[in-house]
């Protein structure tokens, strides 16, 4: 089906890389079994928002154009959960997607954190397993969106005593768009929408450039919760915001400690005991040495599994990686 074989029957050198690697997964199989993330943000896709915004009426500056949000409305939802997804792996935050359904069936419990970016339809029913999610332990993350909507449309009230007031110690009290006042948090251009923060209970972490609260932190039984006033999510849709990734980063890293550090393309981890296997993605058109560290730890000894090269351990490895190609390096570390 992938080309395995080329057309007069011979075998392709493709088709020997993936035997090659074959092999050596099958050597490992019992550790890849076994092997995961230390701890993982769970990512919400949130269904009832994309039902709404498919049935909104496209705006004229929200076409499919060259603009930075090309797409429509009906794309905003996605480009949020995309955007979201960027800035975990350029950030190297280990992840993994979960519906509304899957929270509601009892494993919101499983993620240290909630990122929730862009869901402007938020259910009763949501929010109360939300408030318990927190209450129990959790850390929620939200964006200037959430939850202004229930999932038939209908605008939810907001002000103290609410919903969004009892989860967040504040609410967005209104939604600006930024192309029409212009603003910053710290060097960072916000893009899409922002909003108004009403403060009651929250504390402000960062403000916009005029002054007002751009990310609050609020303390809620054992958990917390932390509201961004713009578009965290869809702000990194496309490439080159780095900023925006860091400041997604550093909301997560009081709870959950991103413990790989790597300026590959992307860099994935999954450990099982003392033996984490590492991969780097090198998605440039150059030969790349990338470095690798974990945070506290010292790499006792390293591999490159598909090369069968040993590498220098110590407080960090140098991996050579091709262009366009991949490492693959197994690795104890102490």
């Amino acid at each position: 089906e992938y080309g395995m074989t080329s057309l007069s029957g011979a075998i392709t050198p493709w088709a020997t890389t993936a035997g090659d690697i074959t092999r050596k997964v099958n050597k490992y199989v019992a550790e890849l079994w076994d092997a995961a993330p230390p701890q993982e943000v769970g990512l919400m896709y949130s269904w009832d928002t994309d039902a709404l915004l498919l049935n909104e009426t496209e705006r004229f500056d929200l076409q499919r154009t060259y603009a930075t949000y090309a797409g429509g409305t009906k794309a905003m939802g996605i480009q949020s959960l995309v955007g979201a997804s960027r800035a975990l792996v350029d950030e190297n935050v280990p992840f993994e997607y979960v519906t509304e359904k899957e929270l509601m069936q009892g494993i919101a419990l499983k993620y240290p954190v909630l990122f929730v970016p862009g869901a402007r339809a938020v259910s009763d029913s949501l929010y109360t397993l939300l408030h318990d999610y927190v209450l129990k332990g959790g850390h929620l993350i939200t964006d200037v969106q959430f939850g202004f909507l229930d999932p038939y449309g209908k605008v939810r009230p907001t002000g103290q005593g609410k919903a969004m007031e009892q989860l967040f110690g504040a609410w967005i009290d209104a939604i600006h768009d930024s192309r029409t006042q212009p603003l910053k948090i710290d060097s960072l251009n916000v893009k899409g929408l922002f909003g108004d923060i009403a403060l009651t209970k929250a504390t402000v972490v960062k403000t916009f450039s005029n002054g007002k609260p751009a990310v609050t932190e609020y303390t809620v039984g054992k958990g917390k919760t932390t509201l961004l006033a713009y578009e965290a999510g869809r702000s990194s849709f496309l490439p080159g915001n780095a900023l925006n990734n860091t400041l997604v980063k550093n909301c997560i890293a009081g709870t959950m400690p991103v413990t790989l550090v790597s300026n590959a393309d992307m860099a994935v981890e999954r450990s099982v005991g003392a033996v984490t296997h590492i991969f780097l993605f090198n998605t440039s058109d150059r030969d790349q040495i990338y470095r690798v560290e974990k945070t506290g730890k010292r790499f006792s000894e390293a591999t490159l599994v598909l090369e069968d090269k040993t590498l220098q351990g110590g407080d960090s490895l140098s991996v050579p990686v091709k262009a366009g190609s991949a490492a693959w390096i197994r690795t104890m570390v102490k």
